[in-house]
């Protein structure tokens, strides 16, 4: 029997009010995402800490994978810690909380054949 192997999904964000600005994220396990999500709650509400505010910008550069952000002077803002940390902080949660949100829905199913070979696609909930 064939084993399955999962491979991490990336997330891309675009965003309505910020054309031209494409984030594409990696996958994090859910205990992290979950860890995570505490520190981004205190950051948003001024309680984090020095350390924790640098540990979720760490966490969250430690995912990026890549974005087409220009800073205000129309050079390239690099993808990594530096350049997270150069962030607006309103901008950082749009992108920090557009990412949460993808990678907590549940993709849609993949359609698989059926044993005549047509195609047939899964429910996502129960009837």
């Amino acid at each position: 029997m064939t084993r399955y192997q999962h491979k991490p999904r990336q997330v891309i964000l675009r965003f309505a009010d910020m054309p031209g600005l494409d984030v594409v994220m990696g996958g994090m396990p859910v205990g992290k995402l979950m860890d995570m999500l505490g520190l981004a709650d205190d950051f948003a509400s001024g309680k984090a800490t020095a350390d924790q505010a640098a540990e979720l910008f760490t966490m969250f550069a430690d995912r990026l994978v890549s974005w087409t952000l220009d800073d205000e002077n129309g050079a390239p803002v690099t993808a990594d810690l530096a350049g997270v940390r150069s962030l607006d902080t309103d901008l950082f949660m749009a992108m920090f909380e557009g990412w949460f949100e993808g990678m907590t829905q549940v993709p849609k199913a993949s359609p698989t054949p059926s044993a005549d070979g047509e195609l047939a696609s899964l429910p996502m909930e129960s009837p």
